[in-house]
Order: C-alpha cells, then structure tokens, then sequence
C-alpha cells in the first residue's frame, strides 16, 4: 500500500512534484558552524491547490534556522553590540541583520506631546527625492520625539492620522 502525502493546509491527497534543497544556517555547535541541509517536497493539493510543504526551519525567503534569527533578536537589545557584531556572531551580512530589524522588530511609537515643536534638517537620508527630514521635539522636556523620512504633505498626514 503506498501512502500519499496528505496537504498542511487542508488534509486533502496530494501530488509529488519534485523536490527541491534548502540551506539553513543554524547555531554553532561546539564552536563550529552548522547548517541544516533539507529537502523540501513541492506538491500540487488536488482539493485547494497548495504548492509545497512548509518550512520547519525557518521562515520563507530567509536562509537562517528560527533558533538563529531567535538568537539575533535577543542580541539586537544588547546596546553594546553592533550590527557588525551580530552578523559576525552568527555569519550572516549586516543587511541581514537589518532586514531582520526592520521586518519583524516594531517600536512603540511615542504619543505626540502637548507642545510639539516641528523643525526640518538637511540630510543626505531623506527620501523620495527631497533632502530634508522632518523633527518633531517635545518643547516642554526638550527632547526629540520622532524623525520622517521627508517633510511632504502625505507623510505628515500619515503620521498626524495615526
């Protein structure tokens, strides 16, 4: 009796396609980098059409193993260590790392003060074509409160309507 392999999704039989590998950096052990090798299976769901088996490795599109990207996170709240840091760490580039930061870590945005005071400064990091970016700073403490990419009319309307 052969088994088919049934869908994560719906349970329903499915169709073998191919098999494709994957690579996942994981933590060193014993000193040593390791990486999980696996061969994914792609399949075609006969009742919702789902494509291929998914990862329980690591998130799509990432090469890295979930304990490594765990590690990663704990590491970015030490203020001690640097993106550079990290990466080495782990043996991964610093893009990574910053993808990393900018796509799963969310702060809390700051509520804006009683008294907000509006200011732009020269940058070369400003976007979409301007050079400035906009400052908000709490008046009454004295301290800053947010930076916006650019001080257009859109932006400021996104962030005020938040």
């Amino acid at each position: 009796m052969i088994l088919t392999p049934t869908c994560p999704c719906c349970g329903g039989h499915t169709k073998v396609k191919d098999y494709s590998s994957y690579s996942y950096n994981h933590l060193d052990v014993a000193g040593i980098p390791s990486i999980i090798d696996w061969t994914r299976r792609r399949y075609v769901c006969k009742e919702c059409g789902s494509p291929s088996e998914p990862s329980p490795f690591g998130p799509e599109n990432f090469h890295q193993s979930y304990a490594v990207l765990n590690a990663i996170a704990v590491d970015l709240h030490n203020i001690r260590m640097t993106y550079k840091d990290i990466a080495h760490k782990y043996h991964v580039s610093n893009t990574i790392i910053q993808v990393y930061a900018d796509s799963f870590i969310r702060a809390p945005r700051l509520t804006l003060p009683e008294n907000l005071g509006i200011d732009e400064i020269s940058s070369s990091m400003a976007k979409h074509g301007g050079s400035y970016l906009c400052v908000f700073v709490d008046n009454n403490n004295r301290t800053l409160n947010e930076i916006l990419p650019n001080r257009s009319k859109v932006t400021l309307s996104k962030t005020f309507l938040k």
